[in-house]
């Protein structure tokens, strides 16, 4: 365990929240995914979150959750540094079942979000079902996942991280999917050590590596991961003009989407259309983008010279 959490505090770099494949009838189409993880390599990606928001994890039956891991954990080896599940299911039930199922992988790690429906009502409360995850996979580290875009589940990380992790061992990471940089900027501040930050906010990228961030992970990446890739190695070098003026171009990439809902619907009809890999249609309830909105999204992204 003390090897997997050193490895996850000293990751830096981009992971990619993959697409799920789907086949023409629906089905999960994992023989995409060697090509899929080329196309990583090609975009400067060190790093795959799986079954996240933009996989629809949860769109997925637990089967095809499993299924989708082991092709993961199999594809990434020796091409991808880092490979984190994400586990969470309605029923901590199934959440204890997949983080079981991703600990005899051998991931990196397992990531969760807070309950989303019948939400924590406190800070102990969350804490509790995060240990309660934990016991399922007592030798992985845990990434929770912070998205209150999504979950309505707001809690300030600053009040959170630090006492979950006394109480979670295991914890050593968030994904940090909020606009909310001072919350941020607090908790790094003081626990900048112990916990790795992996921002999940694209159009913030540059401002989050100012705060001390040192890893992303994002939807872009598919196919904007270059450029990404780019921007750190820009503020890196202390260059911020030319890193600016590269945030300022994926920032438009962000703004296309969101002109089209910004759902995963429309980025995965970008992706479609822009990486040279067709990962099919979302799946219910989430709506596809209608073929001839996603063919002028394609335009307009391709105008913005932001591909490879």
């Amino acid at each position: 365990m003390e090897a997997k959490i050193a490895k996850i505090k000293n990751y830096s770099g981009l992971c990619v929240a993959p697409f799920t494949p789907f086949d023409a009838k629906g089905n999960i189409n994992i023989n995409l995914i060697d090509e899929y993880v080329s196309l990583l390599q090609r975009q400067s990606v060190t790093g795959a979150f799986v079954n996240g928001s933009t996989g629809e994890g949860l769109s997925l039956t637990m089967a095809e959750r499993k299924k989708l891991a082991e092709r993961w954990v199999e594809a990434s080896r020796g091409k991808l540094d880092l490979v984190i599940v994400h586990v969470t299911a309605a029923s901590i039930v199934d959440t204890q079942e997949l983080a079981t199922h991703a600990e005899s992988l051998n991931v990196d790690a397992i990531s969760v979000l807070p309950p989303f429906y019948f939400r924590s009502p406190s800070v102990d409360h969350l804490i509790r079902y995060v240990e309660e995850v934990a016991k399922a996979a007592p030798n992985t580290p845990i990434i929770y996942y912070h998205i209150p875009a999504f979950t309505f589940v707001n809690v300030k990380m600053t009040e959170f991280l630090p006492e979950a992790k006394r109480r979670v061992p295991a914890l050593c990471g968030a994904k940090y999917s909020c606009s909310e940089l001072s919350d941020l900027a607090g908790f790094l501040r003081e626990d900048k050590a112990d916990i790795k930050i992996f921002f999940g906010y694209e159009e913030m990228l540059l401002a989050a590596l100012a705060l001390g961030v040192t890893a992303a992970i994002g939807g872009t990446f598919t196919y904007q991961g270059h450029l990404a890739k780019k921007i750190m190695d820009l503020y890196e070098e202390g260059d911020m003009t030319s890193a600016r003026h590269l945030q300022d171009k994926l920032k438009h990439g962000i703004d296309t989407l969101c002109n089209y809902g910004f759902s995963v619907a429309a980025l995965k009809a970008a992706a479609n259309k822009v990486s040279g890999l067709n990962f099919g249609d979302t799946r219910m309830p989430v709506c596809p983008l209608p073929d001839d909105k996603a063919e002028k999204l394609a335009e307009e992204i391709r105008a913005l010279d932001i591909l490879m």
